[in-house]
């Protein structure tokens, strides 16, 4: 008898055990909008709060967008000719750079030139801002960090910085319009960084929830970016396999006491 609930006692502590030795994922990201080159912003997300528990990774996903083309601009007379032939030659220079600190943490470069025809662009009240799009380009980086020293970099109670250049350049533009019809390239550029962090949370958990501002809990917007802060408990598979040993090993103590 004295084995069976021994066995019992073991079983309970060690499924105590399992169920605190559990990670917890905290998601943050960042955005600019879509918005004409050239511009320079940033963006600002929160650090890890050490209050919280052990830091095991960190991983940041970086993505870019490119958007470009030619676009009908107001004219001097105001006519419509959304029925005249035409075509435009031009060359779109495009680019995206993303920082944190002195690392480069992604790149974007693109170089078009297009040919395009013009029929159906006017110059009328309301079709200013017609638009024939040629770039549509989006690209993204992931960087997981594991090791000590790069996890100490996101650990505080400041801000990880982001910094965006985004700039265009158009040439040769060439082009037979119709009547009316004048022609201009354009350019758009956003970014978006998201962090998530996998940690440890203290085994009593007593630890600082955050202000809200620079913890890792709530909503928190600055300037043109929002940063959204999402836990989730994540049960690893050693607590699923000991949950489950316990729960046969209390059964057949179950079993045996009742041959008894």
């Amino acid at each position: 008898m004295k084995t069976n609930y021994r066995l019992a006692i073991s079983l309970i502590v060690l499924t105590s055990i399992a169920a605190n030795g559990y990670a917890t994922l905290i998601n943050e990201s960042a955005t600019t909008k879509l918005q004409p080159t050239d511009f320079k912003s940033t963006l600002a997300l929160g650090l890890f709060d050490a209050s919280l528990g052990q830091l095991n990774d960190v991983q940041i996903t970086v993505t870019g967008e490119l958007v470009g083309g030619l676009q009908s601009v107001n004219g001097n007379d105001g006519e419509d000719n959304s029925y005249g032939q035409g075509t435009a030659t031009y060359t779109l220079s495009q680019t995206l750079d993303i920082f944190q600190g002195a690392r480069t943490m992604l790149t974007m470069s693109d170089v078009t030139t297009k040919t395009v025809n013009l029929q159906g662009l006017s110059n009328s009240e309301g079709d200013q801002g017609n638009q024939i799009q040629a770039v549509n380009d989006t690209n993204f980086k992931v960087y997981d960090f594991t090791a000590a020293s790069d996890l100490s970099q996101y650990i505080g109670k400041g801000r990880a910085i982001f910094t965006i250049n985004a700039t265009s350049l158009s040439s040769d533009l060439t082009a037979v319009a119709p009547k009316g019809v004048n022609l201009n390239t354009y350019s758009l550029a956003n970014a978006t960084i998201a962090i998530a962090y996998t940690y440890s949370p203290l085994a009593n958990g007593d630890h600082n929830s955050g202000d809200g501002e620079d913890g890792n809990s709530g909503n928190k917007s600055q300037g043109n970016t929002v940063a959204s802060v999402i836990s989730v408990p994540e049960p690893s598979t050693g607590t699923i396999i000991l949950l489950g040993l316990a729960f046969f090993g209390l059964v057949a103590i179950r079993r045996r006491i009742s041959k008894m």
